[in-house]
């Protein structure tokens, strides 16, 4: 600063570095068993040729190679290194530590230590199976099970909805990715902020207000340069992809996140342009539904008409229908909902509807959803909706359904049916056996009662 105002900038660079470094090249895990050859690389930055010795040690099995002394490296230079190690016991925290001194310096050294997780010979897989009532589950350990790192876990809930906070979780957790995987991880937020009632306990020890707003934050530096959404990073902005994040933003803003009304505006805009005759489209006749669905979103004016709604996946038929039936039209047979109770699979309590283009996440279970809250939004066809409830549940993969988009999906449609139903009251006793021993009781009073997760006892669980 001076008297007269003026102002200067300057800037510069600092480099920090050292004038020995080692840098391990390690592979993610090792298993027992295994013979393995490690490395690093140790490079000299010291001003002059050295002679260094150089010990490697491993605190999880057996170091085939010996140490290595006197390596001269030149200055400027780098040498790699190998070590051959046979692991021979599982330890999650595996310790490979490398040190590096000068033999004319002792002050001249490096180490370093870094964790190789050590498994056992094998795989893990995880089995899930629901039921629903009294219901009996068929335990069986392959021959060569690892019991002492096996666990059996049972997971009770009062209602059908009682499932899904542990889908929510996967869905929060999952890494950001495509635009699709970034909205579906987006979604279990804006659900758990729109139904409390439900989901108190869903995402407990979650700020769901700020991941709502880090979501919003991601899609709109997302946004493509037209207005609407590309699958990924870039490329051109497709009608399907759009919708989905349409659907999610609508919502957050409707429970009171700042949405930018710009970014609503611009998407509007791309989606009320004239898109027949473009090339681009997999599939017209579903791109269409879509635009149907968000423009019904974003409460436009234009509607969108399908001529052969036969032309139609499930999926996008369910998203016409909601479409329609948000712009007014309540007549099965026009609004395309009687196509839609036609084409269900009835699979005794169960039903399903077939899968859409794989280029749209396509599965049973996505298309199973989308056909759910369609059926919702109707509000007349609870018995078919309730059996697509059932089949969901009972086709869910663990902690999730055939992908983010289905997992997302299923939570969606799930969650509406109950507040159709207003299923939120049960009152009942429920006891565990294990080969007619009791290992547990309980009593459920209400449809939000939380029951932990009873963990039975491997060694109570016999062969066979």
């Amino acid at each position: 600063d001076t008297p007269d105002t003026k102002v200067g900038q300057g800037s510069g660079e600092l480099l920090v570095t050292k004038n020995l470094i080692v840098r391990p090249i390690l592979p993610n895990i090792l298993r027992v068993g295994d013979e393995a050859t490690l490395s690093a690389l140790v490079h000299n930055y010291t001003g002059s040729d050295q002679n260094f010795d150089i010990n490697f040690s491993f605190d999880s099995g057996e170091i085939l190679s010996e140490d290595k002394s006197s390596i001269l490296i030149k200055n400027q230079e780098f040498a790699q290194l190998y070590w051959k190690v046979r692991p021979t016991k599982d330890n999650p925290k595996a310790r490979v530590a490398i040190s590096v001194k000068s033999q004319s310096d002792n002050k001249t050294e490096d180490i370093i230590v870094q964790e190789l997780p050590v498994k056992a010979f094998g795989f893990i897989q995880k089995r899930a199976e629901l039921g629903e009532g009294e219901k009996n589950f068929n335990i069986i350990f392959a021959p060569d099970t690892n019991r002492d790192k096996t666990t059996v876990t049972l997971s009770l809930s009062p209602t059908l909805i009682g499932t899904l906070p542990v889908t929510m979780r996967y869905l929060v957790d999952y890494p950001y990715g495509c635009v699709e995987q970034t909205t579906s991880r987006f979604v279990p937020a804006v659900i758990a902020k729109g139904n409390s009632q439900i989901f108190s306990e869903a995402l407990q020890g979650k700020d769901v207000d700020e991941m709502i707003s880090k979501g919003i934050t991601r899609l709109a530096a997302l946004q493509q340069a037209d207005g609407g959404w590309s699958w990924w990073f870039d490329g051109y902005s497709d009608p399907y992809i759009t919708a989905y994040v349409v659907d999610y933003l609508v919502r957050a803003k409707t429970m009171g996140a700042k949405v930018d009304t710009l970014m609503l505006a611009r998407v509007r805009q791309f989606l009320e342009q004239d898109f027949n005759g473009s090339a681009s489209f997999i599939s017209k006749g579903d791109d269409f539904a879509a635009i149907a669905y968000a423009l019904s979103l974003l409460d436009s004016e234009k509607r969108i008409g399908i001529s052969n709604i036969d032309e139609l996946s499930p999926d996008g038929l369910a998203l016409y229908i909601m479409a329609n039936i948000r712009n007014g039209n309540r007549n099965s047979e026009t609004n395309g909902l009687s196509r839609l109770i036609k084409a269900a699979h009835i699979e005794g309590e169960a039903a399903y509807w077939e899968a859409g283009a794989k280029e749209r996440f396509g599965s049973r279970d996505a298309s199973t959803a989308l056909a759910l809250r369609a059926l919702v939004a109707a509000g007349n066809q609870n018995d078919l909706a309730t059996k697509a409830v059932r089949y969901l549940l009972k086709s869910r993969r663990g902690d999730y359904w055939s992908n983010t988009f289905a997992t997302a999906q299923a939570i969606q449609g799930i969650t509406d049916h109950a507040n159709l139903n207003r299923e939120f009251s049960s009152s009942y006793a429920y006891t565990i056996l294990i080969d007619k021993k009791e290992v547990s009781r309980g009593t459920v009073l209400q449809g939000q009662q939380t029951i932990k997760d009873i963990n039975i006892p491997v060694k109570e669980i016999k062969d066979g």
